[in-house]
Formats: C-alpha cells, structure tokens, sequence
C-alpha cells in the first residue's frame, strides 16, 4: 500500500505541474517538446508557490495540503493535454536503431535508480534524505537555526521543497527520478522534430550517461530542478523563443550564485536577437528569481549567502568565516586559476560519461554546426569561466555538459546517415559506455552492504544522552540515525556560522550555549566535508570547551562544559 501511495502522489504531482505548465506554454513549443516544457514550467510554478508559503510562515502540512488542493484544479484539464503531448513521441520508435538506443538508455536509467535506493555502505539511500527530514519535522527532532534553514527543507535553494511535499518515501524517490528523466526526455524531444530520433536518441543515451544519482539527490537534491530548469532554458534559447527561456532562467536562479550565471548566459545569448528582447529576458528572469534572493536576504542579509560576504557580509558571518569557506570549497584566485578549471571542467565531463564522449573532438572538426549547436556550445564556453568564479563544483556545471552532449548527438547522427559502417560502431560505442556508466565504474558500490550499520557512537548517544539533549551534527550521513534533537546544515557553513572567528574556546562555547546546543557530534580533524586551514582544526576547541564522551569510527562526541 505504502508503494501504491507514493507512487499515485508522484504521478499526480506530475499531472498537476503538466497542468500549470499548460497555464503558461499553452502553444508554445512544437509538438514534441510540450510534455517536458510544461510540466518543466508546473514544476517552476509550484516551487514558487511552496516559496511564498515558506516567507508567510504557512508552511506547514495544513498549507500543504490547501496549495495541493489548489492546484490540483488545473490538473483536471492538463490530464486530456497529457495525453494529446505523449502521442507526439509515436515517431521516435518507428527507427530500429534509435529505439534499440533508448531502450538501452532506459534500462540504464532505471538500473541507476534502483541502485541510488538501495543504501549501501558508503552512501546513504535516497529515502534518508528525502523521506528523512520530514520525519524529523513531524517528531520534533530537528532544530533548524534559521541562517542554515536556507539549506534545510524550506529551503530557498532550487525547490528543494518540492521533493519535501509528498507523502511517503517512495513518492519522493519517484519524484526526483522523474524530474532527472524530464532532463533527459527535454534533450531528445529538442532534437526529434529537427534532427530526427537518431540525434534525440543519442542525446537521451550521452545524458543518461552525465547522472550520477548517488551524487546528484544523495548530496545535493537541489541538482535535478537546476539541471531541468537551465537545460529548459537553453532549448530555448537555441529556438529564439526568448521568453520561455527567461521563465526557466529565472526558475533556475534559486541556485543562487550559479543561478544568477544563468540569467546572466541567457542574457548574452539573447543579445543577437536585439536590445528589446534581450532586456526582456533579464528583467522577467529577474523578477522570477527576485523571491529567493528577498528570502536569502532577510533571513541572513545576505541576498546570495554564504557568497560575496565581502560585499554583503551579514548576520552571523565574518570575513574569516568567508576566507574559510572559500579556502573550504577550493576556489583559488591565481593567474593560472581560469585555465586549471577550463581542463577539469572538461575533464569532469569526461569521467562522467566515459567512451562516448571520447569522439567529440572528432565529430565537432568533421561537421559544420548550425546555429542551435553553436548557441549551446557557446553556454558552455560561457558557463565554465562563470563557474570558476562563482561554486567550482562539477554538479554545477550538468545541464551545460547535456548541451554540448546535445551537439554531438546531432554530429553523430550525421556520420551514422551517411556512413553505415560508423552507425554499427557508434552502437558499440554507446553500448559500451552506457555499460560503463551503469556497471563498471560503481559496481563496488552496488556491491556493498545493503544495510548501514548505526555508528557506535551514535548508539551510545541514543541510549545514554538525556531527553532534552540538543546535539550540533557536523558530520554526513548519521542525521538519520539520531534520536535526540540535533542541529544541522552544510557542516563547512555550519560551523562557519556557529563560530565565525573561532578566536576562543569560551567564545565557541557560549556560542553553542546560546543555542541551546549541548553536545557536538563531529568528525574529527580535517576531513573531505570540514576542511579548515593548517593550524586550525576544531579538535582542540572543542577539547578545551567540551568532555569527549566517545570516539570511535571516525566520529567524536562531546558533551559542553557548564
């Protein structure tokens, strides 16, 4: 039953977004694109909804279900619309090679996403964090600080509340599996009606190829909205269509800093086009975007927090925290920076994609682009300096790695219509790094554990900590396993906020006091999430501030002194 119910929520969750998206693209794009573009817009729509509830202090399950409610009136004529835009996709099947493709890509798809759910030894299922933080909310376990809430469940960063709205595990799985596979349908339905269902078949095979859903929903589940939405935005572009791209623009900007590189590509883009139209996309993207940086902004001061602190400081930060935070996330600022991070941008792209991906050097020499691949190859080129200065992180940069993945697709088609031999290899291509993709390079973590073990420390903190306890969590992936109250966030920014100087261990700990925290639960030392700089590593504050209780596993945990 559990299974039929969150599968009925994410379905209807999607025929409401088909629904309002019908609103706003009623006869706009062509025929294949319209079931991805409109539920694309639905789900913009929503998130905004879920925002405005968040900044009125509605949100809460009453409000939920009124908005749910709500919008489940536009459904009843999206539903006919549903299946009209589904008939548009008959043509794909109808080439044996292209259909023998997605079918493989499908099956890919399918096999990473079974995988992503299954917990294993070294990364949490998607359940824990997407089913999780509703749980903590409903038994009172979880206390959000309101600066680290922009990162929690009413989050102001990309709808991660849209995967928070619907009941039951399963239904939030599905809904983010589904809002990855709307990426890849968006891709193949752009190419179908101009290139034909090779090129969309390649697209859908090398972008099935680029997710990672361990690493996109398991660590960062606002990736999936800010791929859909700026990959929307981009289709766009590369047909003219200036407003649809700035609606998705301006969706995408609730990523904060890579959103605003968003608007601020669309908006190059859109400069060949004139002056009107281009000033057009900039002030409707900006509006769209304005909400999340008005929520940022009152809750931190910080309009685009915890970025350009140096400009907007704020509350509860301080120019070391910054220093810290940026030392943290590696951005450097040297000479030789921009060209570092062009190679590994590249070469990120690569590692995610394996041998397909090999041949583009090739396939972009051989043939001519038009304008739609150079519109998209130059987001790409625009894209990865933006990046550099703003999250160098390779997430970041996906939707702009699908659009060059759509201009090979196209160049690829084009050798296997005209060489029929290069059509076979390019299948065993693909074959081989779909295989690659879904097989090889993560097969020791398919083959882990199936069960993760609770930490003994966190058993001791369960069983001996008293009821009123509330306990800093500066570690990944335990959150699930407490049951005490406890504090949370990105555990760099977290600890940035909680001790901006870290002058002194009486200052960390009338900090902590202030908050009602009374125990720390901490990996120990630098560590790939809490990085600080030589010298300054948080064991000995916290020894000087606080009892170890228990180390044991990687983990520490201290009680305050009084």
């Amino acid at each position: 039953m559990h299974a039929i119910a969150g599968i009925a929520s994410a379905l209807l969750a999607l025929l409401i977004a088909h629904g309002l998206g019908r609103i706003v693209l009623r006869k706009r794009p062509a025929d294949p694109v319209r079931l991805v573009a409109r539920t694309a817009a639905g789900l913009g729509l929503w998130g905004l909804c879920l925002l405005a509830l968040g900044i009125a202090g509605l949100y809460t399950r009453a409000g939920l279900g009124a908005l749910t409610v709500l919008l489940a009136l536009p459904a009843l004529g999206g539903g006919r619309q549903l299946i009209e835009d589904l008939g548009a996709w008959r043509g794909v099947f109808r080439d044996r090679l292209a259909a023998l493709i997605f079918a493989a890509t499908a099956l890919v798809l399918l096999f990473n996403a079974v995988r992503a759910a299954v917990p294993t030894s070294d990364n949490d299922s998607l359940r824990y964090h997407l089913a999780a933080p509703k749980t903590w909310l409903r038994e009172g376990r979880i206390v959000y600080l309101p600066v680290i809430t922009i990162n929690g469940p009413a989050s102001a960063q990309c709808f991660n509340g849209l995967f928070l709205a619907f009941p039951g595990e399963r239904g939030a799985t599905l809904f983010v599996f589904l809002t990855l596979v709307l990426s890849v349908a968006l891709a193949a339905a752009s190419l179908l009606s101009r290139y034909g269902p090779r090129a969309a078949a390649v697209a859908a095979a090398a972008i099935a190829g680029l997710l990672n859903f361990k690493d996109l929903i398991g660590s960062a589940s606002d990736i999936p909205a800010f791929t859909l939405f700026t990959l929307a935005s981009l289709v766009f572009l590369a047909d003219r269509a200036w407003l649809p791209a700035a609606l998705f623009a301006g969706f995408a900007a609730g990523a904060k800093m890579a959103g605003l590189a968003v608007i601020l590509i669309a908006t190059l883009l859109t400069i060949p086009l004139g002056w009107r139209k281009t000033l057009g996309l900039a002030l409707v993207a900006g509006a769209l975007a304005f909400p999340w940086y008005l929520k940022s902004w009152a809750w931190t001061g910080n309009p685009v927090w915890p970025f350009a602190y140096s400009v907007f400081g704020g509350r509860d930060w301080s120019a070391a925290a910054g220093d810290e935070l940026v030392w943290g996330l590696g951005l450097g600022r040297s000479p030789v920076d921009p060209a570092w991070f062009a190679g590994l941008a590249y070469r990120a792209l690569l590692w995610r994609t394996g041998a397909p991906f090999l041949l583009v050097p090739l396939l972009l020499v051989l043939f001519r682009l038009d304008r739609r691949q150079k519109i998209l190859l130059g987001a790409f080129c625009l894209a990865v300096p933006l990046w550099w200065l703003s999250s160098p992180q390779p997430r970041f940069l996906l939707p702009f790695h699908a659009a060059v993945a759509m201009t090979v697709a196209v160049a690829a088609a084009r050798l296997m219509d005209r060489v029929r031999p290069l059509a076979v290899a390019a299948v065993v291509v693909l074959a081989v790094g779909l295989a690659y993709q879904g097989t090889g390079r993560a097969w020791n973590v398919w083959r882990g554990k199936s069960r993760r073990v609770c930490p003994r420390v966190v058993e001791h903190l369960n069983r001996e900590l008293p009821g009123g306890a509330v306990v800093f969590v500066n570690a990944f992936g335990v959150e699930f396993l407490l049951e005490r109250r406890f504090v949370t966030g990105i555990p760099l920014i977290s600890c940035a906020v909680l001790w901006p100087d870290m002058r002194s261990a009486e200052e960390l700990r009338a900090r902590l006091r202030e908050l009602g925290i009374t125990h720390v639960l901490t990996t120990p030392g630098p560590t790939p999430y809490f990085r600080t700089p030589p010298g300054r590593t948080l064991d000995p504050m916290l020894d000087r501030c606080g009892v170890l209780l228990r180390r044991d596993g990687g983990l520490a945990l201290y009680a305050l002194r009084d």
